[in-house]
């Protein structure tokens, strides 16, 4: 599974803006109600067949503390062998024990996100960047 994240001003808007286009790309925008994280707007890819997730698109507000969070854990991991086997060793563990339940899935990961995130220095934001036209 491949994570990215992005800043919009407007998360909604560029959603609405790019929806088209996202799904031609087999790109799907998982509806706000069903995803339940109101930090961001979450974006899915799919196999061509529609069954397996590819990807993970974060879009964010450029002001969301999530953001740094994420680039810190993210950071930690590059910078830390230990914690990075760790962690792969812990998703691994997870995915059999849960196989398609993601809830149960994430949540057997949330005590060793703590743990790097408690560890890791603050990340800024990114700056807000407007559209030109």
């Amino acid at each position: 599974m491949i994570d990215l994240q992005a800043a919009a001003l407007d998360p909604a808007a560029t959603i609405g803006d790019t929806r088209d286009a996202l799904a031609a790309a087999s790109w799907f925008f998982v509806p706000r109600e069903l995803d339940r994280q109101p930090w961001r707007w979450f974006v899915v890819r799919a196999d061509s067949a529609g069954r397996h997730r590819l990807a993970h698109l974060h879009l964010m507000r450029p002001d969301e503390p999530r953001w740094g969070q994420q680039i810190a854990f993210r950071d930690r991991l590059r910078d830390d062998a230990t914690l990075r086997d760790e962690y792969a060793d812990l998703k691994a563990t997870a995915a059999r024990r849960f196989g398609r339940d993601r809830e149960a899935y994430t949540a057997a990961k949330r005590a060793f996100v703590r743990r790097v995130l408690d560890g890791a220095s603050p990340i800024r934001n990114p700056p807000p960047h407007r559209r030109s036209g």
